[in-house]
This record gives C-alpha cells, structure tokens and sequence, in this order.
C-alpha cells in the first residue's frame, strides 16, 4: 500500500503544475517595491486605487504573460527587462487626467449628452495585442471608428483592420473590469483632418466608402512604414501624417504603447502639450 501511494503522489503534484510556467531569472530580480513607487511618484499609480498587492496580482495575472508573449514572439529586444518595459506600458495603468476643465469638453450645449467627433481617440485597458497592454483606436466620424484589432495569436494577421461603430466597439471593450476612456485635442478642425485621414489610409483609400486598404496586424519596430501595424500604430500615423503641416506628434522610435500615446504625465509625451489633449469621457 505505501508503495502505491509513492507512485501515485508524484503523479498528482505532476498534474498539479501543469501549465504553471516557471518565473524566469529576469522576473525573479524585478524589485516590485521600487517600480510600484516609483508609478506612484510618475503619476501612473494611484495608490488609493490600486494598492500594492492589488498591483502584484496584476503583475501575475495579466502583466507578465503578455511580456513573455513580446518576448518570446521576439516583438521586443530579448535584452528589454520587465522593469523597462512595464514602465514603457505605464505601469500597466490607463492614464489618469484629473483636470478640472474636464466638464467643458465632456457635456455638449444640447441636452448634456456626450457626442463624439472625428478625430477622438478610444483607450480601453482591454488588452487586444500580443506584447502591448491596453488597446486605442481612432474615430473617423461621431458614429464609426477605424482599428487593428490584433488577437492573432503570435502570427502576423493579415486583412485585420477594420472600420465599425463606435457603439459596437464600446460594447466590445466596456464590460465588467474593462473601461473606455475618450481623448480629444482642442482643436476641431485639426482632429476632423486627422480622423478623415485615417478613415482613408486605413480603410477606403481614395475611395469613398468599402475596404479598399488591407492591413497585415503584427507588432513591429517599424513606426512609419503602413503594413504590418498595431493599434497605436495606426493612431500615431493618423497624426503624424494627417494633421499636415501641423506638427501635432513627437516623432518617435520603436513601439509606441496604446497608454504611452495619450500619457501627458511622461517627460516624454507623445502628443505635444500645446493642442490641448484631454480626457473627454469614460465608460
């Protein structure tokens, strides 16, 4: 009888761990007590939200699987530690914009309902792309948006963009835990430009409806060249090519993470501070 326990005892704590991946000696060395202080100093972590441990569950559950995915595709350099790039991705965390001039974007003069315009742009911390958190896409009328939706796996996905109602894609990415938060520049004119400039380049060409650009989904270095792409990508172009002889982005290198394009409390903001980027709704 003992010896039938002995065997049988390897066996349960054998299929006790499976699919339980080992931490690897790069995770095992992160400091999480500095990082998470450090969000906190950088604005990123609001520690009245979201406290330490709530911050290391989601290191564990959601974090670290999608920086195994970037490494292990090879989306980012095998030699980027977890600490860079979690801070790249903003401590994991939707930026904050507590502005007090928040309400004179965010009710419009009939009725007080919200109204979206060309040119908005749509966060979720829905994470929609292997390597990245978060997900963004970018408003192409008050009622449709154009985006990379990713999900394909670590394989680039070709065809992936796609141009649907807003009212569709909140439903898609508003839901239990997962929020939407709507950002917009100040100056109408200028986001109209850019969103009408994304629904062309990204969708229907010098037509002026169907698909007639096809986009192949995959993360990618290669920040100014339209195929392959990724969400913020795509947003990232829209402004840098759309808004002309406006310079309304920093020219950038790399990657440039959904949280990063909308981050106004980084050094180094995506979006130049002058045009006036805000949050304008969350759902």
């Amino acid at each position: 009888m003992k010896r039938k326990i002995l065997l049988i005892l390897p066996l349960l704590i054998s299929l006790f761990f499976v699919g339980v991946q080992p931490i690897s000696a790069e995770e095992a060395k992160v400091d999480y007590g500095k990082i998470y202080n450090e969000g906190i100093a950088d604005k990123a972590i609001d520690p009245v939200n979201v406290n330490y441990a709530d911050w290391i569950t989601q290191n564990n559950t959601e974090f670290i699987p999608v920086y195994r995915q970037a490494i292990n595709a090879k989306i980012i350099n095998s030699n980027t530690s977890y600490a860079e790039w979690l801070r790249a991705n903003n401590y994991g965390q939707m930026p904050e914009d507590n502005s007090n001039d928040l309400m004179v974007y965010t009710l419009a003069k009939s009725g007080g309902s919200f109204k979206f315009r060309t040119g908005d742009m749509l966060l979720t911390n829905h994470t929609s792309s292997y390597g990245i958190l978060g997900h963004i896409a970018i408003a192409t009328s008050s009622i449709n948006i154009v985006d990379l939706p990713g999900k394909s796996g670590l394989k680039p996905l070709p065809n992936n963009n796609r141009h649907i109602s807003i009212k569709k894609w909140l439903s898609q990415y508003s839901k239990g835990k997962e929020y939407v938060k709507v950002y917009r520049i100040k100056s109408k004119s200028l986001a109209n430009k850019v969103g009408t400039y994304a629904y062309h380049r990204f969708w229907a060409g010098k037509y002026s409806s169907g698909k007639h650009v096809h986009i192949t989904y995959s993360l990618t270095p290669h920040l100014y060249s339209l195929s392959p792409s990724y969400c913020s990508k795509l947003v990232f172009q829209a402004y840098y090519y759309g808004s002309g002889k406006e310079k309304v982005v920093v020219p950038e290198r790399g990657i440039v993470t959904p949280y990063g394009m909308v981050n106004k409390n980084t050094p180094h903001p995506v979006i130049y501070k002058k045009y006036g980027l805000k949050l304008v709704k969350t759902y």
